[in-house]
């Protein structure tokens, strides 16, 4: 199973851009991810559940611990941060692809998702982004 869900993620890698700000790195590896998981049926599952076990030789959540840290924020805070992007990341894209394969099999009539799974996704992850962005700003202004 690491094994797979290292090709899924390796399969989906995009080149790094160093010159984006921390929080559109980690828009961009979120995205990333979500696109590499959404391309292979039971993606996410598969992901979530190698990186559960702790295993694989690729973790997504050091690429966007990385990121955050970046900004100024120490180790631990961005370690968090990033498993709570990834857990929003697995969770969104493993209630996408329960939809979407439902729907396929006409279990259910039509795309539940409103607004669209892209869309939802990118509101989520602002949501998550603007308290980290809102933590920064209490962190400077100490």
């Amino acid at each position: 199973m690491a094994a797979v869900a290292d090709e899924v993620l390796e399969r989906g890698t995009r080149a790094a851009r160093p010159d984006q700000a921390w929080d559109e790195q980690v828009g961009s590896l979120s995205r990333e991810l979500r696109d590499a998981m959404l391309a292979y049926r039971d993606g996410a599952e598969l992901v979530a559940t190698v990186h559960a076990f702790g295993l694989g030789s690729r973790s997504p959540s050091t690429r966007l611990a990385t990121a955050i840290e970046s900004a100024g924020f120490d180790e631990a805070f961005a370690q968090t941060a990033a498993m709570t992007v990834l857990h929003f990341t697995f969770g969104h894209v493993s209630d996408e692809q329960t939809q979407l394969q439902a729907n396929s099999v006409g279990a259910i009539d039509a795309d539940p998702l409103t607004p669209s799974g892209a869309e939802s996704f990118d509101l989520g992850l602002g949501l998550i982004l603007d308290g980290i962005r809102q933590r920064q700003q209490v962190e400077v202004s100490r």
